[in-house]
């Protein structure tokens, strides 16, 4: 399995887990850290799929 693929496993379910935390704290945490973290989720997920147009990943390998 390619590293950059596991790297960015492991980064997924680091923010998912942070999300997730941050959330269960509410106040003001949450309120800030939420938002940054589905901005910092939406970035990785677009530079992602742009760097792996031509590549020979397959269907299920992206949608990790």
């Amino acid at each position: 399995m390619n590293i950059e693929i596991i790297r960015n496993t492991l980064y997924k379910a680091y923010l998912e887990a942070f999300y997730k935390f941050c959330s269960t704290l509410g106040g003001t945490t949450g309120d800030t850290m939420c938002p940054i973290l589905e901005f910092e989720a939406d970035r990785r997920a677009f530079i992602i799929t742009i760097n792996s147009f031509g590549t020979e990943l397959s269907k299920e390998d992206r949608a990790k």
